[in-house]
């Protein structure tokens, strides 16, 4: 019985030791694997109230990075770098023209996602107003 308590408490020492050793050693910090987030893009105009159609653009904050985006204020989806559904691709500024839910995210190969981020747009845009002379008008 007194040979295999040894054992087991040279074996429980073994491995504390290991543990303890490799913990600390340039190896096992070299070989930790980071995951980077892709940092979050940034857009041209705020949220808030218009009083006319405007556009916004949205710069991401590195060239390798790819932004979806939607405007029924649904989250962006994609799968392999595609967008799915109603998401699209950012290529040029996006033209807003009604009050709007703007959601968009920037992604980056071998990064996760940045954060899904929002802007609401309400516009409030004046009825035209026509103006007729005074006069009998026909068909």
């Amino acid at each position: 019985m007194r040979g295999k308590c040894s054992l087991k408490i040279i074996f429980v020492i073994v491995i504390i030791f290991y543990l303890i050793i490799f913990s600390h050693s340039n190896y096992a910090q070299s070989n930790k694997s980071e995951i980077t987030i892709t940092k979050k893009p940034t857009i041209s105009v705020s949220s808030g109230i218009y009083f006319k159609p405007f556009k916004v653009k949205i710069t991401a904050s590195s060239p390798n990075s790819i932004i979806f985006y939607t405007i029924n204020g649904h989250k962006p989806v994609y799968k392999n770098g595609n967008p799915k559904g109603k998401t699209k691709v950012y290529i040029k500024p996006i033209r807003i023209k009604e009050s709007t839910i703007l959601k968009y995210i920037s992604v980056e190969t071998g990064s996760a996602p940045s954060a899904v981020l929002t802007a609401k747009y309400t516009l409030k845009l004046k009825p035209p107003v026509f103006s007729l002379k005074s006069g009998i008008y026909h068909n």
